[in-house]
């Protein structure tokens, strides 16, 4: 299953977001940039993969060119979520400014963070 969502106008940035049913793990990929105007549709479409079937919900960051403390409070509101219902939640993200600010904020010991998709949806 795949389920596409894309926002942005003349004065709000472009934002892609896009699910990969892998059975027991949902892979959420993002590109463009997440920010007050565009974390909605993130948040809306985290919340329906942390209700739905699969265990695992793992975040692909590695395609957005900008992140604000709102997507960071995305995040943070979706692990909380996810711990709530016996689920789990990982971040793919490398580097650039968007790991710059997990690290700068100390997130990456609260979020599980990995360097690629194919870690990220190994069983724990």
């Amino acid at each position: 299953m795949s389920v596409d969502a894309e926002q942005g106008s003349a004065s709000e940035p472009q934002f892609a977001v896009t699910v990969d049913d892998r059975g027991d793990v949902a892979v959420v990929q993002m590109s463009g940039e997440l920010d007050v105007y565009t974390a909605p549709a993130l948040r809306e479409t985290l919340t329906e993969q942390i209700s739905g079937s699969a265990n695992r919900v793992v975040v692909d960051l590695t395609g957005l060119s900008f992140m604000d403390s709102t997507g960071l409070g995305v995040l943070l509101g979706t692990r909380k979520a996810a711990v709530a219902v016996s689920k789990s939640l990982a971040v793919v993200s490398v580097e650039g400014p968007v790991m710059r600010l997990i690290s700068i904020t100390g997130l990456e010991h609260v979020l599980q963070v990995f360097a690629t998709v194919d870690e990220a949806v190994k069983p724990d």
